[in-house]
């Protein structure tokens, strides 16, 4: 007997969803202990012995995927939109205050749109959607009707998951003292040298960005780069009209658009056989506008001052990776990003 795979790997097969890699597979053995081996990426492969085994139905391979697994927010929004509704509602009525089918639940309602045909919880603690010690959590608010602490960094129609690996873990706990050491050190430094310094690194950081995209900017272009580079520290509230007037700004003028991009791009190159190699497919003009309103959403959340627990600088990487995936605009993506 060979092993047999559970969890999210089970259901991957089940409903012929794409494999696009998962950080925590599971597999069963006919015998033996648990093994647990980790990629070069970090993904973990574990083999558990027969007494893990779940069943066969769906919901069963739900419950152990959210609990050994963790969670894979692609998989399940393709699975519970798969599966007969009955067959939730059914996990519902029977274990209403069961941990894993109230975030279920919650999931299936969150991310399809749709409600189930089950009556509101009215006891039972609040349980927390993405549990703090292994993921990287948002300002959180309740759904009553599920009593779900709701901690997912972005909406359902574009919400990453960090997982809190034990070196991101690490670098998140030094960042305080590092910010104390630096605001302690700045503090010492005379204004007028500190002026000089940041005009410097502002200047210095439009030509880099100018550079990468092997583009000679014109005369006024690096002063209204640098203009854009010093009014980011204002922490304006990001709106689509943000968005246009900094494109605006660093773009040539024939270049500079109204809105975002109403065509399909991507990211490429020529390559060494005059072949074009694509790294990036961006999503379609029709897709755009719904995720492009959902990354202004996340953006503004991830980066509030009240009550936010994301470290700014997993933040700032969160917004800037989906945004360079948005590509929302056909010229100056890169330069926004940065």
């Amino acid at each position: 007997m060979s092993d047999r795979p559970l969890g999210y790997a089970a259901l991957i097969v089940r409903f012929g969803l794409p494999d696009l890699g998962l950080a925590h597979a599971s597999y069963l053995r006919p015998s033996g202990v648990m093994v647990k081996e980790q990629g070069a990426d970090g993904a973990e492969r574990v083999y558990y012995p027969r007494a893990y085994d779940p069943g066969d139905r769906t919901i069963d391979q739900l419950v152990f995927a959210l609990k050994y697994d963790g969670v894979d927010l692609r998989v399940l929004r393709a699975v519970l939109a798969a599966m007969p509704e009955a067959e939730l509602v059914d996990a519902v009525i029977a274990q209403p205050t069961g941990q894993y089918v109230r975030r279920l639940w919650f999931l299936y309602e969150w991310l399809l749109g749709r409600s189930l045909r089950a009556p509101d919880l009215t006891q039972g603690n609040y349980v927390p959607l993405l549990d703090p010690a292994n993921y990287v959590v948002g300002p959180s608010y309740r759904s009553r009707r599920h009593r779900i602490a709701v901690n997912a960094l972005g909406p359902a129609a574009l919400c990453p998951v960090v997982r809190r690996t034990p070196r991101l873990a690490e670098q998140i706990a030094e960042a305080p003292a590092l910010e104390g050491r630096a605001t302690a050190f700045i503090e010492t430094v005379p204004p007028a040298i500190l002026w000089r310094a940041t005009a410097y690194l502002y200047d210095k950081e439009t030509r880099s960005s100018y550079a990468i995209e092997r583009e000679t900017p014109r005369e006024g272009r690096v002063e209204r780069f640098v203009g854009v580079l010093r009014d980011a520290w204002k922490g304006r509230t990001l709106s689509r009209e943000v968005l246009v007037e900094v494109q605006n700004a660093i773009v040539e003028a024939a270049y500079a658009e109204h809105c975002e991009r109403t065509e399909q791009n991507w990211v490429g190159r020529i390559g060494p056989r005059f072949e074009e190699e694509v790294f990036l497919v961006a999503p379609t003009p029709e897709a755009l506008p719904g995720l492009l309103d959902a990354w202004i959403e996340l953006a503004n959340h991830l980066t509030r001052r009240d009550d936010n627990p994301v470290d700014p600088v997993v933040g700032a990487a969160v917004v800037s990776f989906l945004f360079v995936y948005l590509h929302p605009f056909n010229d100056g993506n890169g330069r926004i990003h940065r």
